[in-house]
Parts: C-alpha cells; sequence; structure tokens
C-alpha cells in the first residue's frame, strides 16, 4: 500500500503541480466495505483546500495513476472523491502464498528442548508420553524456521532416589538388619532392607 500511496502523490504533483503541501505519499487504506473494493485513497478531500481545487479533479489523477499498478485491476472515483481499488486475484494469490511461506529467521541456529523426565525409580504412565509429544511437535516447528531442534529426556529426580535407598539401608544397619552370623556377616535380602527401611521412614515421619 505505500508502493501505491507513493505513486499517487507522485501523479498529483505532476499533473495539479503540487508542492509542500503534498507528502511523499498518499494514504491508501482497506476499503470500508466490499463494494467499495479492496483498497481506497481519500486524499483528495483535505488536499482540495490547500491545493484549491475540487475533490474530483484531485481524484482523477490519483485513479489514472493507481489504475496501471501490476497489482490493480481497476479504479474508480465515488462520491465527492474517493478513489475505490480493486485489486487483481492473481497478484492477491501470489502474495498471499508468500505470506505462508515460513522464513528461516532461526537459520543456522540450534535450540535444546527438553521433554519428560520420568522418574525411573516409579513406574512409568501413559501421562508421561504427552510432553514427549509437545516437545517434538516444537521441534518440528522450529525445524519450519531454519533452527536445528535437538530434544533431550533426561530422566528426573534419580539421585534423589538413590538417596532415599542409602538412607533406608543406613537405618536398617542401625537396627541390626546386618548382623553377624557364624563369624561372617550376613545382609539381608535387599528387598527386605527396602522394604523395611519403608516402613522405619514412615514411622519417623508420622513421629515428627
Amino acid at each position: 500500500m505505500e508502493d501505491l500511496g507513493k505513486r499517487a502523490a507522485a501523479a498529483v504533483r505532476e499533473k495539479l503541480g503540487a508542492g509542500d503541501e503534498l507528502p511523499g505519499a498518499l494514504e491508501v487504506v482497506r476499503a470500508t466495505k466490499p463494494e467499495f473494493g479492496d483498497l481506497q485513497c481519500n486524499a483528495a478531500l483535505p488536499l482540495a483546500k490547500p491545493l484549491k481545487k475540487k475533490p474530483r479533479e484531485i481524484a482523477q489523477p490519483i485513479a489514472d495513476a493507481l489504475a496501471t499498478h501490476d497489482a490493480v485491476a481497476k479504479t474508480e472515483i465515488a462520491g465527492p472523491g474517493f478513489v475505490n481499488i480493486w485489486l487483481k486475484d492473481e497478484w492477491l494469490a501470489q502474495h498471499a502464498a508468500d505470506g505462508l511461506t515460513l522464513r528461516q529467521t532461526g537459520a543456522g541456529q540450534r535450540v535444546v528442548l527438553d521433554y519428560s523426565s520420568p522418574n525411573v525409580a516409579k513406574p512409568m504412565h501413559v501421562a508421561h508420553i504427552r510432553s514427549t509429544i509437545v516437545g517434538d511437535a516444537n521441534q518440528a516447528d522450529l525445524a519450519g524456521g531454519g533452527l536445528r531442534g535437538r530434544g533431550r529426556q533426561p530422566p528426573g529426580r534419580l539421585g534423589h532416589a538413590v538417596r532415599q535407598a542409602d538412607r533406608r539401608v543406613a537405618q536398617m544397619a542401625r537396627r541390626r538388619c546386618v548382623r553377624e552370623e557364624r563369624g561372617q556377616r550376613a545382609v539381608a535380602p535387599v528387598h527386605q532392607v527396602c522394604r523395611r527401611g519403608k516402613g522405619a521412614t514412615q514411622g519417623a515421619h508420622a513421629r515428627r
């Protein structure tokens, strides 16, 4: 629309001899109603007083200049001096296609996406897949803009699970789950240690 505005201003300056009172580009806006075309240029009305011309006299060179633009199908002067503009369908289709093309704004850049972080010490659940799917979709979107995405799915809270198991073993050791037998040190089975340790931990929390 800026190109149309500059063309309209140049036509008024050339045909009517306008000077400093004329801006570098006349305002071209979207039409308020479909019957008025696709665009409108209403600059002839406010220019009538400084140019000392009738609005339709100013609108005529504007309409003639815009009618020869590659994007314009036709123009018409309506009312006191409104210029209605219709655009070519093929021009609109071409520019609509260009607008839908993804711009490579992130070409050459890299981004890291963290997916779900399931706790490996607990059972997996179908909900863990949700963030993985969302993360993979985000990676595809970023790739459309030229970004190189890299997905990561680190196991969550692994250190916490190890520390918790270590505390349980230490508690059971203090409660004589590890004992001397026949001159050798016999260690209770691991599943018993963890089960007893869990009960001891819960009891300790209950006493707090």
